[in-house]
């Protein structure tokens, strides 16, 4: 297992340039260039959220400082002569969009501005405007309202000699921020009760709020503005508003039209009005998921192209994607390290010391299973934020000898096992000095529980040592308020106290709130000793069934999906209900669950063969998978060795994916599980086998909302037949209709009638509302080989879902 224990490294996201060596232990820093845009959104910073494996808080980074001018200096001169005001004042509410438009170009076009938060409650701060919204902007005491009046009453300011149509490409897009783009946002980001709370979280904190007033504006606001949300979505016709969203944001990179802004080499006021408006959501849910689903990065990388005035790149290299065209001035970031053995990843190797660890064990799970010099079995975290930031698996040691220059355009790691803590060392203002923006400081880790302080300090039974704990709180006291007073100081930066001790500490104290862990971890090889014919008889006992039933390979393949689903790969979904105890078998997804008496029968079998060695949920794993390749789909190695749980509830089936969930529902659901979107794409091609009942699909069909009867994305005449198969006042039990048009054959024409309207589930048209599904979709639909590749790399991940299993039952039905 991956050590967690002292987790903490200080990690700089910015343009590689390091002029010395910094040495600085147990901390990351992610430090990012000052006003950074990103090319696909044409202004839009990207918003990156990585986080920890092993349930370590996740942080979330965002390059979003105020947009700066790209031009030259000479137009900046040319500027301040034409437009040069003496004072200007921005009233506005943080979160507000148009506000955030009036800032964004205030920003690229270096107009200094002085900004006063208004109290959305009193409003005290505007009593003297007869105007009550924001923003108001002040120019030299001449007040202007309004937000797109505003922009264009500077630019006429600026530029007197520039008349805008209002058929231009710019105008047009302007407008469709004001009339569509903004609309989106409300039903967004206060579409839940959590995403209302988190919204009104953030609007309190930056807003100009007493300690009373952000309390009653945090609930109260966030439950009122959770009904106005559902209001809006009926006004503006959102049935999906997630979707909506991801929509507005493939319009907007298709306008693009592969130019780096819809200015051309540089923003026009298009662009900052589409960057200001979504400015808002950097940090909520909403711009994650938005992050996560449309093409706000460019493909193939997930590096933000952010602007570096000491550079002057005019293309650059993206991974995977050849050579794509860049705008002067433009770079692509990269990580820099500083720390101990926490993050070091191999430098010392390089060093005369005694501390290294290019030797097994260290190492084994490492790509190429070798001693990197990296103290952990695998990768550091600095690795894992390089990834999670698109950059790169790893961050190469500066002192490898191995090192190329092309290599420093990812990142650097600087840090050294056993260098301990030199403040000296730790020159934020430096930084800043160079450009650093926006800092983040991990705190100080609970560094007696690393293995070191542990076996000098824990005596025989290795405990933690409290004393050395006690330092690191007491450092973490101490280092809040001096960066909170180092922020002040530092003109237009943002340092933060990422507190992570706790955290740290609980996973410590109590593992098993984490992870569930098994004595032997899952391998294939988990019975070649103890019963080496276990695939076997599994084999013969699905092959047997299936020559009598041909419902059976779908059956099975189902059963375990909704065994994994619901406590993890345990076999509960096979345990009868028993006295008051109505078991998960019984719950209503379940109730059409059939084949049961395969999984008895290969038991059976195996109890005869090796008594009490294979358990109930390996036979599941085992028997879904013989199902798909005896109906002609791919095979592969199951990995084996779960035990089997003893409880069973059929209210917790409530868990399962519904066939009526949209894409966000989706993604939610299967996030939970450690499942990703790729994983959700290539699982779903499940449905190529099997039978649907009329109830699955009901919705689509009749009443599907107040405009339409018939869910319009549906095939016209296969919408018809469906119609007729099962009729609004269905009376028939057993009505409904094959998944697709060869539902005992495993293969890829699930995925190609989803794209000719002819899905049954609204959970697989969903697929097709987003761009990073849909192109999964189609990806599948062409190539039979990349679906069954897919399929096989996530069943496996699907299957070892860990359970709470503990023993080996010797009856499926029932525990020992």
């Amino acid at each position: 297992m991956r050590r967690v224990t002292g987790l903490a490294a200080r990690t700089i996201s910015s343009s590689v340039a390091i002029n010395s060596r910094l040495t600085q232990s147990m901390a990351i820093t992610t430090i990012s260039s000052s006003e950074p845009i990103s090319r696909r959104f044409g202004g839009l910073p990207e918003i990156k959220t990585p986080s920890f494996a092993g349930g370590v808080a996740g942080v979330v980074f965002f390059s979003a400082a105020a947009v700066s001018s790209l031009g030259q200096e000479v137009h900046a001169k040319e500027m301040a002569q034409k437009f040069n005001p003496k004072e200007v004042v921005l009233y506005q509410y943080e979160a507000c969009p148009f506000c955030n438009k009036v800032k964004a170009f205030l920003d690229y076009n270096k107009i200094p501005y002085k900004v006063v938060e208004v109290n959305p409650i009193s409003k005290k701060e505007i009593k003297w405007s007869d105007y009550k919204k924001v923003p108001i902007l002040t120019v030299d005491g001449e007040q202007m309202v309004d937000s797109s009046v505003i922009i264009d009453s500077l630019f006429q300011k600026m530029h007197p000699e520039i008349s805008k149509s209002e058929d231009d490409e710019e105008t047009k897009w302007r407008k469709w921020v004001d009339n569509h783009l903004v609309h989106l946002l409300s039903p967004n980001i206060y579409r839940n009760t959590s995403e209302a709370l988190e919204s009104f979280e953030y609007i309190t904190t930056h807003g100009n709020f007493s300690f009373t007033e952000r309390l009653v504006a945090k609930y109260a606001g966030a439950t009122a503005m959770y009904f106005v949300s559902k209001k809006l979505k009926k006004k503006y016709n959102i049935t999906d508003e997630r979707a909506a969203l991801y929509d507005a944001a493939e319009t907007w990179v298709d306008a693009l039209k592969e130019r780096p802004y819809l200015g051309g080499s540089k923003p026009n006021l298009g662009d900052l009005a589409v960057f200001g408006v979504l400015r808002p959501i950097r940090y909520l849910r909403s711009g994650k998921d938005m992050v996560d689903n449309t093409r706000i990065v460019v493909e193939g990388s997930r590096n933000t192209l952010e602007r570096n005035t000491e550079t002057n790149a005019t293309e650059a290299k993206v991974e995977g994607k050849g050579t794509i065209k860049l705008p002067p001035n433009v770079t692509i970031p990269g990580i820099i390290t500083f720390g101990d053995s926490i993050v070091d990843s191999g430098n010392n190797n390089h060093l005369r010391t005694a501390l290294k660890c290019n030797f097994p064990p260290y190492g084994k799970d490492f790509p190429g299973k070798i001693g990197t010099g990296r103290f952990s079995d695998g990768r550091v975290p600095s690795d894992i934020v390089a990834e999670r930031l698109g950059i790169a698996e790893t961050i190469p040691a500066y002192l490898n000898p191995k090192l190329k220059n092309e290599d420093l355009l990812k990142g650097v790691n600087f840090a050294s096992g056993g260098s301990g803590y030199d403040p000296l060392t730790a020159k934020l203002v430096a930084l800043y000095g160079l450009g650093a923006r926006r800092i983040g400081v991990f705190s100080a880790v609970p560094v007696g529980c690393v293995p070191a302080a542990r076996t000098l300090r824990g005596k025989l039974k290795r405990r933690c040592s409290e004393k050395l704990n006690e330092v690191a709180r007491n450092f973490n006291a101490k280092i809040s308020p001096t960066l909170e007073a180092l922020g002040k100081e530092l003109p237009d930066s943002r340092v933060v106290l990422i507190d992570v001790y706790d955290t740290l500490n609980d996973m410590i104290e109590n593992p098993k709130n984490y992870v569930s862990f098994d004595v032997q971890a899952l391998s294939p090889h988990y019975y070649d000793h103890t019963c080496p014919q276990a695939d076997h008889i599994v084999t013969n006992a699905v092959k047997k069934a299936m020559s009598n039933d041909q419902t059976v390979p779908a059956a099975l393949l189902r059963m375990h999906f909704h065994d994994c689903f619901v406590r993890g790969c345990d076999g509960s979904v096979l345990l009868d209900s028993k006295g008051k105890n109505k078991a998960e078998k019984d719950g209503p997804p379940n109730i059409s669950l059939h084949a049961f008496y395969v999984i008895d029968n290969a038991k059976k079998a195996l109890e005869e063969q090796c008594p009490g060695i294979v358990s109930c949920a390996d036979i599941l794993s085992l028997a879904a998978r013989d199902a798909v390749a005896l109906s002609g789909g791919p095979t592969w190695a199951v990995p084996k060795g779960r035990k089997d749980g003893r409880i069973s509830k059929a209210i917790e089936t409530r868990q399962l994916p519904a066939p009526t969930f949209n894409i966000s529902q989706l993604r939610q659901n299967f996030g939970q599980r450690g499942l990703s979107m790729h994983d959700l794409v290539a699982l779903s091609g499940g449905h190529t086998l099997g039978f649907a009942h009329c109830s699955s699909f009901q919705n689509r069909l009749h009443k599907f909302n107040t405009q339409k009867e018939v869910d319009p994305t549906l095939n016209p005449s296969f919408a018809a037949r469906l119609e007729g198969v099962c009729p609004a006042h269905n009376t028939v039990k057993n009505a409904g209709s094959n998944m697709d048009g060869t539902v005992t054959s495993f293969d890829n024409i699930y995925y190609k009638m989803l794209i000719q309207g002819k899905s049954l589930f609204s959970s697989d048209e969903s697929l097709l509302a987003v761009p990073s599904t849909k192109k999964l979709v189609a990806k599948y639909a062409n190539s039979n080989e990349e679906f069954e590749r897919a399929f096989v790399k996530s069943m496996i991940k699907m299957s070892s879902i860990s359970g709470n299993g503990n023993e080996v039952r010797l009856n499926c039905r029932r525990v020992r």
